[in-house]
């Protein structure tokens, strides 16, 4: 909300506290930034077809979010987790997978000598297999 209606869309950040429960406002432990240059994203975009409401909106619109998340970023750094999305989707997807896994581990949902601790979380290991 405080990207896209806020910081985009100039909707007040008085209005969007007010609408997520004020004081009672409940953040997510991280927010993963899949940060991609939008001329790549309308490419992707364009290749999967179904385009959204959002896939339509202009460059511009797409650079102002990626500014928006960035300031958003700076000033609770601790909460983002940043993730270059320019590189191949392969390559996003593993990069979300290491960190997440990795999240869950450290907040105790899974088990770290098991899974965390192992080479299933790394990508390259995962290609040498695929013969990629």
């Amino acid at each position: 909300s405080y990207v896209y209606q806020g910081a985009v869309k100039g909707v007040s950040e008085r209005f969007i506290n007010e609408i997520n429960g004020g004081d009672d406002l409940l953040l997510p432990n991280k927010t993963i930034f899949m940060d991609v240059d939008p001329v790549i994203g309308m490419q992707r975009v364009q290749n999967r077809g179904n385009m959204n409401r959002f896939d339509m909106e202009s460059f511009k619109f797409h650079n102002e979010v990626r500014k928006a998340f960035y300031k958003a970023m700076v000033h609770d750094r601790e909460r983002f987790l940043l993730v270059n999305a320019n590189v191949s989707p392969d390559e996003v997807y593993w990069q979300v997978r290491k960190e997440v896994l990795e999240l869950l581990c450290e907040y105790d949902y899974l088990d770290y000598e098991l899974l965390c601790g192992s080479d299933y979380l790394d990508y390259d290991v995962w290609k040498s297999t695929k013969g990629v």
